[in-house]
């Protein structure tokens, strides 16, 4: 390298290093650069990084006015760096550049800004990726480009002719980097592969199943196969594309994936009690932060082991419902219970209950198709003998096919252990089971029990429930601010839990309080705001009923139009709901 560094500055031609010149070349080097204002620049030095660091940390060493550039997909690792990470292009910068070299290789080029920024991001805003992009519209089409961005390799397989053979393609690219990892640095970054969404240190440990994984990881950050932030790594979509067809070819894929299966398996089994109680809110997160990866294996998990799939839906059916993400998760519990069947699995009947509860919720228990998972499921209930493992298959069940009927000689206390939270759920159905029968005062009781029960424990999800109970109390009462403040106070518990669709359900509630209250304004925003939730997760009944309070105001206002579309839109939605 030094030599190379002696070329370029043209010392060599001075006299210099004649042959019968004496002494180790880098030390002639600092001799002719000791008191020179040189910057030195190092361009694409990671193919040659150990040679290029020593040197660099000798010729600094000896030469104080010496100031050194180097670029490099790896850091030099000597003292005195500063690393100043290239990032990905900004979407602005990036389509500007689609455009520059969309007009070089088509003068009539048009820009569709969405489009183009779908290309960009997919191709992780990376420019080589851009450009080659940008070259194939001599051929194709922006929506053809775009289209097959899952094949990029093989689209973006024609550049310049005139640059470095390792930047001709984005295969040759990315290659390039690769032929440069270790072997076992190679291993985990095509096992990293699996993961959705990023990973934890701690999963990546257990899927890549290295000792040194955390050295490894760090080597891959610095040679920029990798990211990380906030404790997570990720790798770029072109990267993992790469990597992942390695990991096919190393006949690892299976092997690979079924230990992503279990770490997210053993770590929804050990989220799924902590979300009863004080610990909820630091357990959603984590689930949230990792869902993505969550669903990746329960799909996989569906077509190749439909048991753990079943014991991994069972496990994240509290999730799901604390979360409103029904709609997400449905068309998986759907899938699932054709793969199993209409016979509860062995040691997994609370699981297939739960599961077709799932569908139930968002088809309708009634549907032709899942009336025998449903019967098979009843079967299952009405046997319990003791309180369930999973707690949800009393809360779903209530909520999708009504409150437990129980036999004469069943005492309803039988499905409740001693724990705070059944008994809280416990006082929560006689409650409801006050109203249903008429005796209010029972009812108010119960409700009033049940958040005792439900604040000591520290769930949020069974404190709003109750304190949306006593809301509707209040309201009957004719205490209409009392009514609004315990609302409030639901809102505030259930945003806390991000609970999208119960969110949702308790802003109509409130919007119907304050309607009325004959607080026109704040009932139109709040049933438009509760459409707006509801829209987010597919729920059509609270959208049908956002938009009846919005036909309500309305026709409160003569605006006679307005309120007969919002009407029919309503009562169709109601409709479409009572069909599915």
């Amino acid at each position: 390298m030094a030599h190379a560094v002696v070329a370029a500055l043209g010392l060599r031609d001075a006299g210099m290093f004649s042959a019968a010149a004496t002494g180790d070349i880098v030390d002639r080097l600092t001799t002719a650069l000791a008191d020179r204002p040189v910057l030195l620049l190092v361009d694409n030095c990671e193919h040659v990084i150990a040679d290029i660091a020593l040197l660099v940390h000798e010729l600094l060493a000896a030469c104080p006015r010496l100031r050194v550039l180097a670029t490099s997909r790896e850091a030099l690792g000597i003292t005195g760096e500063t690393i100043h990470p290239v990032s990905r292009l900004t979407p602005d910068a990036a389509r500007k550049l689609f455009a520059d070299r969309a007009m070089a290789v088509r003068r009539d080029f048009v820009m569709d800004a969405a489009v183009v920024d779908r290309i960009c991001a997919g191709l992780d805003g990376l420019p080589l990726a851009i450009e080659l992009a940008a070259a194939r519209l001599r051929t194709l089409s922006l929506a053809d480009i775009a289209a097959r961005l899952d094949d990029r390799f093989q689209l973006l397989s024609r550049g310049d002719r005139t640059k470095a053979q390792r930047h001709q393609t984005l295969h040759a690219v990315v290659d390039w980097s690769w032929d440069l990892l270790s072997p076992d640095e190679q291993a985990v970054a095509r096992r990293l592969t699996v993961f959705t969404g990023g990973t934890s240190l701690a999963a990546a440990e257990r899927v890549c199943a290295l000792p040194d994984t955390i050295d490894l990881l760090a080597d891959l950050v610095d040679k920029s196969l990798i990211e990380v932030a906030d404790g997570r790594y990720r790798m770029l979509d072109t990267i993992r594309a790469f990597c992942a067809g390695h990991l096919v070819d190393f006949g690892e894929e299976d092997t690979v994936r079924d230990a992503h299966l279990a770490y997210f398996v053993e770590l929804v089994q050990t989220a799924e009690p902590h979300l009863r109680g004080s610990e909820q809110l630091g357990w959603i997160a984590l689930l949230n932060t990792e869902h993505a990866n969550i669903l990746a294996a329960l799909r996989r998990a569906v077509q190749t082991a439909p048991l753990t799939a079943l014991l991994l839906a069972g496990e994240l059916a509290s999730y799901w419902y604390l979360r409103g993400l029904r709609a997400e998760v449905a068309p998986i519990a759907t899938e699932l219970l054709a793969k199993i069947g209409t016979t509860p699995p062995e040691g997994l009947s609370e699981e297939y209950v739960l599961c077709v509860l799932i569908a139930a919720i968002v088809h309708g228990a009634e549907t032709p198709w899942l009336l025998p998972h449903m019967a098979a499921a009843r079967t299952v209930v009405f046997a319990q003998t003791a309180t369930p493992r999973l707690p949800a298959v009393v809360v779903l069940w209530a909520l999708t096919a009504g409150p437990l009927d129980w036999p004469d000689d069943r005492p309803v206390e039988s499905f409740f252990d001693d724990s705070g939270w059944l008994q809280s759920l416990r006082h929560f159905s006689t409650g409801w089971n006050g109203l249903f029968t008429g005796d209010v005062s029972t009812a108010r009781a119960g409700f009033e029990q049940a958040l005792v029960g439900y604040r000591a424990v520290g769930d949020r999800w069974g404190m709003s429930n109750a304190v949306d109970a006593l809301a509707m109390l209040a309201h009957w009462r004719g205490e209409f601010d009392e009514a609004l403040r315990l609302t409030d106070e639901a809102i505030s518990l259930t945003a806390e839990l991000e609970g999208i669709e119960d969110l949702a359900d308790l802003t109509c509630r409130r919007a119907d309080r304050r309607l009325h209250s004959g607080d026109l304004a704040g009932a139109q925003a709040d049933y438009a705001r509760a459409e707006t939730l509801a829209r987010r997760t597919g729920i059509p009944e609270t959208i049908a009923n956002a938009q009846r309070g919005l036909a309500d105001i309305a026709r409160l206002q003569g605006r006679r139009d307005d309120s007969r579309r919002l009407y029919e839109l309503a009562l169709a939605g109601s409709r479409a709901d009572t069909v599915g």
